[in-house]
């Protein structure tokens, strides 16, 4: 007689010999593609707002980003990309945005340097 296999009775050759655990180097790409996308995303709704004539919410925005990518930086050092993720809110203007146009300006190249970034990481 056959024995029935039912959702309690699994046998030790059924499991796995290694166990279902992800490595940080399998998980550290996708942890940087989602920083960069987050980065990406923040600055593009703060270009948005300040077009829209949103600057404070706009400049909110751009700041968040910046620190996204500040403790980005920090979360994924043993990355090699940290280094240009750290580079990247380094670069970006803190000083003088209180104006509309001098935030636009600083958006516009905070998101070209991110995309520019991105694209570099992903090129390898």
């Amino acid at each position: 007689m056959a024995h029935k296999l039912t959702r309690w009775s699994v046998s030790a050759a059924m499991l796995p010999l290694r166990p279902l655990r992800r490595s940080l180097t399998a998980s550290a790409p996708s942890n940087i593609a989602c920083i960069f996308d987050a980065v990406k995303f923040k600055l593009s709704e703060a270009d948005r707002l300040n077009r829209k004539g949103e600057a404070v919410e706009a400049r909110s925005l751009y700041l968040e980003a910046q620190k996204a990518a500040e403790i980005g930086s920090q979360d994924v050092r043993r990355d090699g990309h940290a280094a240009r993720l750290q580079l990247l809110a380094a670069r970006w203007p803190k000083a003088g945005l209180e104006r509309r146009v001098p935030l636009q300006v600083a958006i516009e190249a905070a998101l070209l340097q991110a995309e520019e970034a991105s694209a570099e990481k992903f090129a390898v």
